[in-house]
């Protein structure tokens, strides 16, 4: 998607960091969590939770907290 210049929105980015979520890959769930703050994604609940979702399963709980606090109410 990024090769064809689609731009990510909170659906595709949430699915995508579930499934790094359940293989427990914290590597390519950083690399996600990177470009969507690189591309200024929007943090949605859905790309929130998916991302505090992956960063507890594996283990990040320092990250896990940082993303919970900013969770937009």
């Amino acid at each position: 998607m990024l090769h064809g210049h689609v731009r990510l929105d909170s659906y595709t980015i949430s699915s995508v960091v579930s499934s790094y979520a359940i293989l427990a890959s914290l590597c390519h769930g950083q690399v996600v969590h990177g470009k969507v703050i690189v591309m200024d994604v929007d943090y949605s609940m859905l790309v929130s939770s998916a991302l505090i979702d992956m960063y507890s399963k594996c283990g990040v709980t320092l990250d896990t907290w940082s993303i919970f606090g900013e969770i937009p109410i």
